[in-house]
C-alpha cells in the first residue's frame, strides 16, 4: 500500500480565497511541495521563497545566503506533517510577499503511488507575478473595472492580455504537472522548466 498526501494551498489576505488542493506521494521532499505549490498556484519560481514552522525555516540555504536555514530538498514532507490538519507557512517573492497556508487535509492510502503530483480542484485565478503583492494586486482589480481608461490599457499590455480573477482550469495545472515529471525522468538536473503553466485569461 502507498500514501498519498493531499494538501491544501491557501493564498493569504485575499478574499474569496485563491486555493488549490493537491496530492503528492509520501515519499516526496519538501522541495517538492514548493514545485508543486509554484506549478498548482500559477507562480513562475522567479523568485526567493521559504517554509516556516515552529520556528524553524526550510528552503535553499545558499540562495538564502543563510546556513541557519534547513535544506528542504533533504526534509521528507512525513517528517513535517505529522497528522491531518498540520500546516506550515509559505511566503514566496520577499518583495510582493505572498503568504500560503499550506495545510494537510488528508492521507489517503492507496494501492499504488501517484505517477506524478495532481490538482484535485482549486478556486481563482493566481495574481500576476511582480504585481505589487496585495496592495498592487486589489488595486489592480479596480483598474480592470474600468476598461475605458488608459491605466485599463496600460495594465493589459503589461499582463500580456486580458486578465480573469476566476478563471482556474484544472486540467492546465495537471497538465503542466506532468509535463513536469516528464522533465526530471529525462533530466533531474534540468533547471530549465516552462513556469507558465496556468492561462491567466
Amino acid at each position: 500500500m502507498s500514501k498519498i498526501y493531499q494538501f491544501k494551498i491557501e493564498l493569504k489576505g485575499i478574499s474569496p480565497t485563491i486555493w488549490r488542493s493537491v496530492q503528492l506521494n509520501d515519499n516526496t521532499q519538501l522541495l517538492d511541495l514548493h514545485y508543486a505549490a509554484q506549478i498548482a498556484m500559477g507562480w513562475y519560481d522567479s523568485h526567493l521563497y521559504q517554509f516556516e514552522k515552529g520556528g524553524l525555516i526550510y528552503g535553499d540555504p545558499e540562495a538564502l545566503e543563510d546556513n541557519s536555514v534547513l535544506d528542504d530538498s533533504v526534509v521528507n514532507i512525513v517528517d513535517i506533517f505529522k497528522a491531518e490538519k498540520d500546516s506550515i507557512n509559505y511566503v514566496y517573492d520577499f518583495g510582493d510577499n505572498w503568504e500560503h497556508k499550506i495545510t494537510l487535509e488528508k492521507i489517503i492510502e492507496a494501492k499504488e503511488p501517484l505517477e506524478h503530483m495532481i490538482c484535485v480542484g482549486g478556486k481563482r485565478n493566481c495574481p500576476p507575478e511582480d504585481c505589487g503583492g496585495i496592495t498592487g494586486y486589489l488595486d489592480m482589480l479596480e483598474t480592470l473595472k474600468n476598461p475605458d481608461s488608459e491605466e485599463y490599457k496600460e495594465l493589459v499590455e503589461w499582463i500580456g492580455g486580458e486578465f480573469d480573477p476566476e478563471f482556474f482550469e484544472i486540467s492546465i495545472i495537471n497538465d503542466s504537472f506532468k509535463e513536469i515529471e516528464e522533465q526530471f525522468l529525462l533530466d533531474e538536473g534540468d533547471e530549465e522548466f516552462d513556469w507558465d503553466v496556468t492561462d491567466k485569461n
